[in-house]
């Protein structure tokens, strides 16, 4: 069966993204097959432009110059009018078949469903669609259970890690002090993560000075590549991982399934925003200070 809306490279660098790649999804349904293959042809012109975009980013990836890292943010938009002109697409996929069992198939597929926002991926939790006990669409619905970790109003969880030098330390240790503190999810071998850390350098030197904190969670595995990351990249606020990569504790706490991710807390230690991206983070802190 064909690959739809997400190819394993758009997994990769999707959305400017790095993501884990759930297994593809099959049906030995004639019919739901036949309902996937149309939708399937007809995506394929935006699953090849996606494969194209993610390609090149990839490339740029493995050589972060400063034009290299400009031609990333340009590619990174494109990709995300891509990627919202597919999620529409799916979106209403699952409301055009919400009789039968397409959209379970549809939405488990190369993990399409990670890539909605909570409240899209509510939107296709239907109970009163066919598809919604499906069996497929447990993951769906984990993934929902545990956005709901991350959203405005919740309390930050705790995370006890180590630093840089390999001392154990807690977020607790900066959140809820008095500060706003951005919480930011990133990788030293996540290209899109290394792109958008412009922007959070950019943050910490116009904001630290009035309020404001960064704290690195790393999904790394080698300590190595993260201290070298840290340094190339001009970070100089905390740095906390458990060097654990996708089973990193920061997972389940925050519900983090695709990196750069992050959460913005309140001075008392609450989630006020998350995933911001890009100037979105700029205009963020500049409403608040």
């Amino acid at each position: 069966m064909k690959k739809i809306l997400f190819t394993c490279l758009v997994i990769a660098l999707s959305m400017t993204a790095c993501a884990q790649r759930p297994q593809q999804a099959k049906s030995d349904d004639a019919a739901v097959n036949a309902i996937l293959e149309k939708e399937h042809e007809a995506q394929q012109p935006l699953n090849d432009e996606a494969e194209r975009i993610s390609k090149e980013m990839r490339t740029l990836s493995s050589n972060p110059t400063a034009e290299n890292q400009a031609r990333m943010k340009v590619l990174g938009q494109k990709m995300d009018s891509l990627m919202t002109v597919m999620k529409t697409r799916l979106i209403q996929f699952c409301k055009d078949n919400r009789d039968n069992a397409a959209p379970a198939y549809l939405l488990a597929e190369d993990g399409n469903y990670y890539y909605l926002e909570f409240d899209e991926l509510g939107e296709v939790l239907d109970s009163t669609t066919a598809y919604y006990d499906h069996e497929l669409m447990a993951k769906p619905k984990k993934l929902y259970a545990s956005q709901k970790k991350r959203q405005p109003g919740r309390p930050f969880a705790e995370l006890t890690m180590q630093d840089l030098d390999g001392k154990t330390v807690r977020l607790s240790d900066y959140a809820g002090k008095g500060k706003y503190v951005l919480v930011d999810f990133w990788a030293s071998w996540c290209g899109p993560c290394r792109a958008e850390m412009s922007t959070v350098v950019k943050s910490y030197a116009r904001f630290k000075d009035k309020g404001y904190e960064v704290i690195g969670v790393s999904f790394d595995k080698q300590a190595e590549a993260w201290k070298e990351a840290v340094k190339a990249l001009g970070m100089t606020w905390p740095q906390m991982s458990d060097l654990k990569g996708w089973d990193c504790a920061a997972q389940e706490a925050y519900g983090v399934y695709s990196i750069p991710s992050n959460v913005l807390l309140s001075p008392e230690g609450v989630i006020v925003a998350h995933d911001l991206r890009g100037e979105d983070l700029i205009k963020k802190l500049e409403e608040i200070f």
